[in-house]
């Protein structure tokens, strides 16, 4: 993915951004039943 950095000196410069496997994906419904049964199992 191609971005502009402008946060050296000498101006903009076009550099090129790679994210590399493996990194983590959020899964909001994987997170949402683990919540569930930590708040159903606190309440009894």
């Amino acid at each position: 993915m191609p971005v502009v950095d402008d946060t050296l000196l000498g101006g903009p410069r076009t550099m090129e951004r790679r994210f590399v496997a493996p990194f983590a994906r959020a899964s909001r419904e994987a997170d949402y039943r683990v919540a569930w049964v930590f708040f159903e199992e606190g309440s009894q």
